[in-house]
């Protein structure tokens, strides 16, 4: 870390914490390596350091250079054969969280060669060595290889002044677990996503229909149904697997409400061609950037894990898998009755009826996301 003198300032992002005090750990396990972020209270932080606080202002000097040296002093791990992990600063930030103010720091603990990220020998005297009535609180955040990807943070063990060391075993977890876990969540993440299941339906409604002098006609044969169909999702899916890769990585960044505020867009959008044609024959193109926008809201269920290459591997791999089986699940069991339904004179209003719908709730939607407004 470079070695310069920051300002920490006692106001930051407001966050959700478990209801514990004192130092609080979370673990967020790889295969070839180890992620945490490590929370200290401000007000005993200031204690261990002999930092002077001017609460009038609400402001401390903190050096950054120093505060890596005292992680390191007081935070560290070891493997099976003793060596020491490679403990790596990725940055430092103030926030707030239930009213504490925290000092955050993000790191990553790389095991010697040949040992494993799974297994170490946890060491913590942090703020315990100077206020002897501090705990350390240690969470498995996430961990793939045993199924910990969407739930709650598990804690693994209480740390004082009586017990500043302890052993994390995970080697149990495999990388089937890893896959077979992100594989259900992203079918989960398909099933109980009513924006995307609206978006699909709005996609499948017209599929049935050729399009003649702007308005949808008659019915195709099912096997030109099927090959158009084809194009649409595969243009859909090449669009969500890009920005889910880039996403998950953590190379870009999109704010969450500007995320969703474009899928009710493409939900509206996409309602409108179903009532009318209004990008007929284009429609891998539109479905292609659309994913693009969809797959950032898919990257989200992903945080966590870009600890290492392989994990990230396993976990796009799979969520992505399981996204495209619920879809295929979703069009298999709806587009025969569409098919079926086309040829009759009511399925007018069903297309229309449907897409309508889709309008007033992808309104409704982006009302709520792009304006934070409550309707209703």
């Amino acid at each position: 870390m470079r070695a310069l003198a920051v300002l920490v300032t006692l106001v930051g992002g407001v966050a959700l914490a478990h209801d514990v005090k004192g130092t609080l750990v979370y673990l967020d396990f790889g295969d070839a390596r180890l992620a945490a972020e490590v929370q200290l209270p401000i007000p005993e932080l200031t204690l261990a350091l002999g930092v002077q606080r001017t609460d009038a202002d609400s402001q401390f000097m903190l050096d950054a250079a120093a505060l890596e040296r005292y992680l390191r002093q007081h935070f560290s791990a070891r493997a099976r054969d003793g060596r020491p992990f490679d403990l790596i600063f990725e940055r430092v930030t103030t926030q707030t969280i239930d009213a504490t103010q925290l000092v955050v720091a993000q790191v990553s603990l790389e095991p010697p060669s040949g040992e494993s990220a799974r297994w170490l020998r946890l060491h913590s005297d942090l703020i315990a060595h100077a206020v002897t009535n501090h705990n350390t609180s240690v969470f498995v955040r996430h961990d793939l290889q045993n199924g910990q990807l969407d739930q709650a943070p598990r804690l693994l063990e209480m740390m004082h002044v009586q017990n500043t060391d302890i052993v994390i075993d995970r080697t149990e977890g495999t990388k089937w677990v890893a896959f077979k876990s992100v594989f259900e969540l992203g079918m989960r993440h398909i099933a109980d996503g009513t924006d995307h299941l609206l978006f699909l339906f709005v996609l499948l409604l017209p599929a049935p229909l050729l399009a003649r002098d702007r308005r949808w006609s008659v019915a195709r044969e099912p096997k030109d149904v099927l090959r158009a169909l084809l194009w649409v999702v595969t243009a859909f899916t090449l669009g969500h697997s890009l920005t889910l890769i880039i996403g998950a990585t953590g190379a870009v960044s999109v704010p969450s409400r500007a995320v969703e505020s474009m899928i009710a867009v493409s939900i509206f959008v996409s309602a409108l061609h179903a009532l009318r044609p209004m990008f007929a024959g284009k429609e891998p193109w539109v479905a292609g950037s659309f994913g693009l926008v969809h797959g950032l809201a898919f990257a989200s269920a992903l945080t966590g894990l870009a600890v290492d290459r392989s994990t990230l591997v396993i976990g796009v791999l799979g969520f992505n898998l399981g996204i495209e089986a619920m879809q295929l699940v979703i069009v298999a069991m709806v587009l025969p009755a569409l098919v079926v339904l086309s040829r009759r004179q009511p399925y007018r209003w069903l297309r229309v009826g449907g897409a309508v719908l889709a309008m007033g709730a992808s309104l409704v939607w982006f009302a709520q996301r792009a304006f934070d407004l409550r309707l209703g």
